[in-house]
C-alpha cells in the first residue's frame, strides 16, 4: 500500500492523468456532480464553460492523448455528449466537444493504447453494441453482440475481453472477441468478481466481492503473485482506477454517505 486517506465527499468515479487525480463527486448523494482535482478539492475550470443543462455522468482519462473525457447526459432528450479536456494551467482545462450522440447511457472506457470504448445495450433482448474510437473521435470498429455486455476491455492485440457480469456456480465467464467480432476464446474465472481491469502488460487484475485482488496472465491463468488484502480499507469498493504510467491502483471504498476511503496500491513491474 502506498497510502490511504479519507475523502469527505460522495464519490461517483475516479481517474488520473500523469500526477493529477480527478474525482467525480457531490457534496451529498443525489447532489450536483462536479469534477475536482485531488487533494486540492478544487473544482476544475473549463474554457469554454461546459453547459449546466447536462448532468456529469462519467469520467475517464488517457495518458497517451494527455486528456480527460467527461460524459454528459441530458435526461430530457437522451442526448449524450463527451467533452475532451486538455490541461492549460493548474486547474484550468481547455474543453472541446469530442462526440455527440443519441446513444443510451454508456460509461467511457479507455485502453492502454488510447482508444476509447463505448458499449451499450438496446432492445427488449438487451443486445449490445460496442464502438471503438481513436483519440480524435473517429470510429475505427463496431461490433454487434448477441447478448448483454456488462464490462469490456481492449487488449494490446485489439481483441476485446467481455463478460455479461453473470455469476454462475461461483464462476465469472469471459469471452475474447477478435477484430471481426468472432469469439476466439472463452474463459471461466473461479471467483465472484466485483470488477477487473487490464494493466500495461495485458495482465488481468481482478478483485472479488470480499476485496481480494488477484493477477491473471494474458490467457487468464492465475499467477502466484497476489496483492495484499486490506479487508478494512477495501470493503464496499465503489470504483477502482488503474494508472498505467505509475502502475498504481486507486481504490475508493464506502465508509458513510459523505465519507470515502481512497487507497493507493503499487503494482510490481
Amino acid at each position: 500500500m502506498v497510502r490511504s486517506e479519507i475523502v469527505d465527499r460522495y464519490v461517483y468515479d475516479v481517474t488520473s492523468m500523469d500526477d493529477d487525480l480527478f474525482l467525480l463527486s457531490a457534496s451529498q448523494p443525489g447532489g450536483k456532480r462536479i469534477v475536482t482535482l485531488y487533494p486540492q478539492n478544487t473544482p476544475i475550470h473549463t474554457i469554454p464553460v461546459m453547459p449546466t443543462t447536462y448532468e456529469n455522468y462519467s469520467l475517464a482519462s488517457c495518458n497517451v492523448a494527455k486528456c480527460v473525457y467527461i460524459g454528459l447526459r441530458k435526461c430530457s432528450n437522451d442526448e449524450y455528449v463527451i467533452y475532451k479536456l486538455r490541461k492549460a494551467d493548474d486547474n484550468v482545462f481547455a474543453a472541446s466537444i469530442w462526440l455527440t450522440s443519441k446513444i443510451p447511457e454508456s460509461n467511457i472506457g479507455v485502453s492502454i493504447a488510447g482508444h476509447v470504448i463505448l458499449c451499450w445495450s438496446y432492445g427488449k433482448n438487451y443486445d449490445a453494441v460496442t464502438r471503438i474510437y481513436n483519440s480524435e473521435g473517429a470510429e475505427i470498429r463496431k461490433i454487434i453482440h448477441s447478448n448483454q455486455i456488462d464490462w469490456k476491455l481492449l487488449k494490446s492485440n485489439d481483441h476485446l475481453l467481455l463478460t455479461d457480469g453473470f455469476h454462475g456456480r461461483g464462476m465469472t465467464q469471459f469471452e475474447e472477441v477478435n477484430r471481426d467480432g468472432e469469439i476466439v476464446n472463452k474463459y471461466s474465472v473461479s471467483n465472484l468478481l466485483d470488477n477487473y481491469f487490464l494493466d500495461k502488460y495485458d495482465r488481468l487484475i481482478v478483485w472479488n466481492v470480499s476485496g481480494t485482488f488477484q493477477i491473471l496472465d494474458s490467457e487468464l491463468n492465475y499467477l502466484d503473485e497476489k496483492l495484499q488484502t486490506f479487508s478494512e480499507s477495501l470493503n464496499h469498493m465503489n470504483c477502482v482506477h488503474y494508472n498505467s504510467v505509475k502502475n498504481e491502483i486507486f481504490c475508493l471504498s464506502y465508509i458513510t454517505y459523505k465519507s470515502w476511503r481512497l487507497t493507493t496500491l503499487k503494482l510490481s513491474d
